[in-house]
């Protein structure tokens, strides 16, 4: 009897430890000096999916890859950004806030005791995902303070395709588009990248492909931009979409920083005279923000070939 009690005890300790043991937080990535955990990686999954629910059809191991990426990709953001900001120090500002909603606003949801219902159900808190938006943010900051002044933009030129575009409209037209934006490597050739793009598409829909092949700031959020007027595009893109109807999408698009694949989620037209200044202004807007998301990318690129990351 007394041989059995011992060795029920040590089956007892034995369960016990490889529960404790699963249930570890070990160390999975070295970033610098900076470590992502088994539990980082884990939240980093379920904040995926918090801001796009597609994600919940993808594989185990495709999910995992991403929020690895997603993760690797933040803390080289934060490593820089930690040279010139104080970080965790304005999460109440109204700047942050509002891009916060924007993000929610993709999936429906507006009103913040929605958002924090939201991630709670997720497993997730305000003030966290607040900290991960706040260096996206400072991050477009760095980027706007190091190359403003390296914006050019051909003002003759935009008004003049502003002119031909708005020529005899009675109406206005704005598009919800998704986006999946991305650069060969030399990894892989561009005709197979495209293939795979394709294939991705077939079986697992744009939006998850978009966050599996995007390497946009909407690729978190399932590749989605949002409202955008057909004004503020550029002929080109106004070109491949204005035949569109709602749920196709572009072929290929070359752009002069990689490629680009569009979707047409919705399309909005209202029977009102176009004001002219607004839409100028919002061209300008859209044009400035094309050439910061490259100067963003060159940036990104060169400091994690500085970094050193490391799988342990």
């Amino acid at each position: 009897m007394k041989k059995l009690k011992i060795l029920l005890l040590i089956i007892f300790l034995c369960f016990s430890y490889k529960i404790t043991y699963s249930y570890e937080n070990y160390i999975k990535y070295k970033i610098n000096n900076e470590i992502i955990t088994n539990f980082d990686l884990n939240k980093e999954e379920k904040y995926l999916i918090a801001l796009s629910p597609e994600l919940n059809n993808l594989e185990k191991k495709q999910l995992e890859s991403l929020a690895k990426n997603s993760i690797i990709n933040e803390k080289i953001k934060k490593i820089e950004l930690e040279k010139f900001f104080e970080l965790n120090k304005n999460l109440d500002d109204p700047v942050l806030k509002s891009i916060m909603k924007g993000l929610f606003s993709n999936i429906g949801i507006v009103d913040e005791k929605n958002i924090i219902n939201h991630l709670s159900n997720h497993d997730l808190t305000l003030e966290w995902v607040r900290k991960k938006i706040e260096i996206e943010t400072l991050w477009n900051n760095l980027i706007f303070s190091r190359y403003k002044n390296q914006i050019v933009l051909d003002l003759d030129e935009i008004k003049k395709e502003l002119k031909n575009e708005i020529k005899n409209k009675k109406y206005s037209k704005s598009y919800f588009l998704s986006e999946i934006f991305f650069n060969p490597t030399n990894e892989i050739s561009l005709d197979e990248l495209k293939k795979q793009i394709k294939k991705s598409i077939k079986e697992k829909g744009f939006n998850n492909t978009a966050t599996i092949f995007g390497i946009s700031d909407s690729a978190k959020t399932g590749g989605k931009i949002g409202w955008v007027d057909e004004s503020s595009l550029s002929p080109l893109i106004t070109n491949k979409i204005k035949d569109l109807k709602i749920e196709e999408i572009t072929n290929f698009i070359k752009l002069s920083n990689g490629y680009i694949i569009l979707k047409v989620e919705d399309i909005k037209i209202i029977q009102q005279k176009i004001n002219e200044e607004k839409a100028l202004e919002n061209k300008i807007f859209f044009e400035k923000n094309k050439q910061l998301g490259q100067f963003s990318q060159i940036l990104f690129n060169k400091i994690k070939q500085d970094t050193s990351i490391r799988e342990n």
